[in-house]
């Protein structure tokens, strides 16, 4: 009976004390703990996490978009990229991450139309391409095993992982047992 009461209590704490890893752009501006652009930019990226964890699934988030796109402005844009500055580089790549993480949480291959090449690091490396394309094939199957297409004929639906595959082992274990002298 106590622990009834308890476990609510927990649950309560856990939520409100911020151990749930959910954040607001306000938050990552008046954390006293967040001091250097690297810090800031992690806030943000769990802050567009958060606002896309809110949108409606299959749906353009606006809101996480923006918040994704804020990493570059905010902390990419205004550096001269012939300084060589690291913090550029990273506002790229955690800008180009955060849509791609974001179109996997809202399971909207739209999304990905942002991961972009903003600076040529004179490499032969083709990073932009290679998480759009992965971005567009992961957010396209995960919205193919969204709750509405679960009975729908295709090869991902959820009958066939959880009745179809079970009786499949099942029968395979019978036929090997009936072998057996």
């Amino acid at each position: 009976m106590r622990l009834a009461a308890v476990i609510p209590l927990i649950l309560a704490f856990l939520i409100f004390s911020g151990a749930l890893g959910l954040r607001t752009p306000q938050e990552c501006e008046s954390d006293p703990q967040i001091t250097r652009n690297s810090e800031k930019m992690n806030c943000y990226y769990a802050s567009a996490l958060t606002a896309a964890y809110l949108c409606a699934p299959g749906q353009m988030c606006n809101a996480a978009t923006t918040l994704c796109e804020e990493i570059w402005v905010r902390f990419g844009a205004p550096i001269d990229p012939d300084t060589g500055s690291d913090i550029r580089k990273k506002a790229e790549l955690v800008a180009n991450t955060c849509y791609y993480e974001v179109a996997k949480i809202t399971r909207n291959p739209e999304t990905c139309q942002y991961v972009t090449q903003r600076d040529d690091f004179s490499t032969q490396l083709f990073g932009d391409t290679v998480t759009r394309d992965t971005c567009y094939d992961e957010a396209e199957r995960l919205s193919q095993l969204s709750p509405e297409n679960y009975y729908r004929l295709n090869q991902n639906n959820i009958c066939s992982i959880v009745f179809v595959l079970p009786l499949i082992a099942l029968l395979g274990a019978v036929s090997i047992q009936s072998r057996r002298p």
